[in-house]
């Protein structure tokens, strides 16, 4: 189907309850609103090559001869660096920011005085619960949407910043493996997949997707943490066990959402998997993986003093990729990258 430049206004009243549900439980938007979603960033991906460079250096740059009328206004008031951190902080892009930005900002002083793109890192996984109906272990709908959502915000700061945006995805391997007992050939489908959706996009140059954890984990001696975070959580649990609760229930039903149902009990099974989960991600922590220092990370999920994203446009704050949104869910869109 062309989608043409300009959105179309959908009725849904002649959309039975039925044909228009809810996909799933914990996704809040129904089927024609998938359809606007999906045609509102294939728009916005049309219009993007005419506002922006790009180049293997420098990421994603401005071609705009003259700021937009809210990025100059803003530059005039802020200057650059505050300028960045007040645009990436605003409620377009973040559902929170953190309440201390101080490292954030010395991070994108120290690029724009050595004239470097800004490189924002964000850990994307784990891969696809492999438990949902109709899920593939390929991006669908949901990651589509979201590298969509990243190219607003590389274009919105690229307006602002002269030397460049990169963003770095980083699939969840390692604790989708060892922590949810995915399997490896599921893992690497769905990284393949996440890559070819970035190259068919045409965002490779920005959207840099690392093929697993393993090279961050290396870069930052992450397993020399694990001894470490294994402690802390100990500590934790044995000091304020209330608040230590409240996390491990939320681990260990994520835990349970990504480990292949079985007729028998499983509670060692996810129990087991929801710790492994917790000291894999406090060892990262731990090492600096997640710090502002050479990077500038982001999250998706409710973590304290960071930069929460939204998912989606319009502020949609749920997960969608961790669902399945296969494309058979609106056959007659064809979506650059996704198989």
């Amino acid at each position: 189907m062309q989608v043409q430049a300009t959105l179309q206004k959908y009725d849904d009243s002649d959309l039975s309850a039925e044909a228009d549900k809810v996909l799933f439980e914990d996704i809040n938007f129904t089927q024609s609103q998938l359809r606007k979603a999906v045609e509102e960033a294939i728009v916005f991906h049309q219009s993007l090559a005419d506002t922006v460079l790009v180049t293997p250096e420098y990421g994603m740059q401005t071609a705009l001869k003259k700021a937009p009328d809210w990025a100059a206004s803003l530059l005039r008031k802020k200057g650059v660096i505050d300028s960045v951190v007040e645009k990436m902080g605003s409620w377009s892009f973040v559902k929170r920011r953190a309440e201390d930005s101080s490292l954030h900002t010395q991070y994108i002083q120290r690029c724009f005085d050595n004239k470097e793109p800004v490189i924002f890192r964000i850990a994307f996984g784990p891969v696809k619960n492999i438990n949902l109906p109709m899920c593939r272990q390929l991006p669908d709908f949901g990651e589509y949407l979201t590298f969509v959502q990243l190219s607003r915000l590389a274009s919105a700061l690229s307006t602002l910043y002269p030397y460049g945006i990169k963003i770095q995805v980083v699939p969840d391997n390692i604790r989708a493996q060892i922590a949810n007992l995915c399997p490896v050939s599921h893992v690497r489908s769905y990284i393949n997949g996440l890559i070819k959706l970035a190259e068919g996009l045409g965002f490779d140059q920005w959207l840099l997707v690392e093929t697993d954890q393993s090279r961050l984990y290396e870069l930052y001696n992450t397993k020399n943490y694990l001894d470490q975070a294994d402690a802390e959580l100990q500590d934790w649990k044995n000091k304020d066990p209330e608040a230590f609760d409240y996390k491990w229930q939320s681990a260990c039903y994520n835990a349970q959402k990504n480990i292949p149902q079985t007729p028998d009990d499983n509670t060692a099974e996810v129990e087991g998997a929801a710790w492994r989960y917790l000291v894999a991600h406090r060892a990262e922590i731990i090492s600096g993986m997640w710090s502002p220092q050479d990077v500038f990370p982001l999250v998706y999920a409710n973590h304290p003093n960071t930069y929460q994203l939204y998912s989606l446009f319009q502020k949609n704050t749920k997960l969608p990729w961790q669902n399945a949104l296969p494309t058979s869910l609106l056959p007659d869109i064809s979506i650059p990258g996704l198989q």
